[in-house]
């Protein structure tokens, strides 16, 4: 049995999201996504109530937020937080006079 404490090099190198950035997340991708949405569905929906248009836009926008946008964004945004981590840290190393580490 594996010792709980050991984490696994994906989880040592995972960047947590703040909830500032989550939400600056979150409203990136919902704001285009609602927008498409609304410009595919128009002409389908356009004679329903809003209740209607809403029930429909909502059951087809939370699973894709849920299960492809939200964590394709979250993986695409960790990516870049690490390299401009990465790209800091080998400032700060060399600009002390030590080597960079690879």
């Amino acid at each position: 049995m594996t010792d709980p404490r050991c984490e696994t090099r994906a989880q040592a190198t995972r960047v947590r999201l703040g909830r500032h950035e989550t939400a600056a997340l979150t409203w990136l991708v919902a704001y285009p996504l609602i927008t498409g949405l609304l410009l595919l569905l128009d002409p389908l929906l356009g004679d329903l109530s809003l209740l209607l248009r809403t029930l429909v836009l909502t059951a087809l926008m939370v699973p894709i937020m849920a299960y492809w946008a939200m964590p394709f964004a979250v993986r695409l945004h960790q990516g870049v937080k690490q390299r401009a981590r990465r790209s800091v840290s080998i400032h700060a190393a060399c600009t002390q006079g030590g080597r960079p580490r690879s």
